[in-house]
């Protein structure tokens, strides 16, 4: 591998970790609100 495809390289890598790292804590904020709001709707239904 020559020094250019090199930096691409590391460059798409240093992309794809940021955008899983987002992905991850997005899915983490999704899973927390369902929770909060199957709460509430328990506590109403009761």
């Amino acid at each position: 591998m020559n020094k250019e495809n090199l930096r691409k390289f590391k460059e798409s890598g240093e992309k794809y970790s940021i955008s899983k790292s987002f992905a991850q804590s997005y899915n983490r904020g999704r899973l927390l609100i369902a929770g909060i709001l199957a709460l509430l709707i328990l506590i109403l239904c009761l």
